[in-house]
């Protein structure tokens, strides 16, 4: 995943979200590319370098087809994301004008976050019958698999009023 100012790029389905308006938006397999390097480049890239990257054999300086494709890549990103994101250089070249940050994204299963909330739950509850039995100075003591027998109701609880809501 990729944020270039408030748009997100998640680079392995060459989507564009924008902050707040759905849907994504596709970019072609050539603009992610391109996209992509300037954003690891962080400098003004020549067209040169571009083509010479991307289409090695339009890379004749006085190849027309190339700087043709070039462009019109260009203007796809412009179109999808904003023109402003990518200006164009006198001396022939692109420079990303927004901040970049990349980041990991790992999808989560909703068994893993099931069990995450049920865990944090237990805890929580676990700590609670502790303080209480800290603080009631005329309570008799709890066992361990009294505390635990009411931990597990209490999930079962939760889970059974978790998928009536589903």
């Amino acid at each position: 995943m990729l944020a270039i100012g408030e748009w997100t790029i998640d680079t392995d389905k060459a989507l564009v979200f924008k902050q707040d308006q759905p849907p994504a938006q596709p970019l072609q397999e050539k603009a992610l590319k391109v996209l992509l390097y300037l954003s690891d480049n962080q400098r003004i890239v020549t067209s040169q370098e571009l083509l010479e990257q991307f289409w090695p054999a339009d890379s004749d300086e006085n190849s027309s087809e190339g700087l043709s494709e070039l462009k019109n890549t260009i203007n796809q990103i412009g179109q999808v994301m904003d023109s402003s994101v990518i200006n164009s250089v006198d001396e022939g070249g692109y420079l990303l004008t927004l901040p970049v940050y990349k980041y990991n994204y790992q999808p989560v299963s909703f068994a893993e976050t099931k069990a995450k909330l049920q865990r944090q739950q237990l805890s929580q509850i676990t700590r609670k019958t502790a303080m209480v039995k800290a603080e009631s100075p005329t309570a008799k003591p709890v066992s361990n698999q009294t505390i635990i027998t009411r931990v597990l109701i209490g999930m079962v609880i939760i889970a059974v009023i978790y998928v009536v809501n589903l």
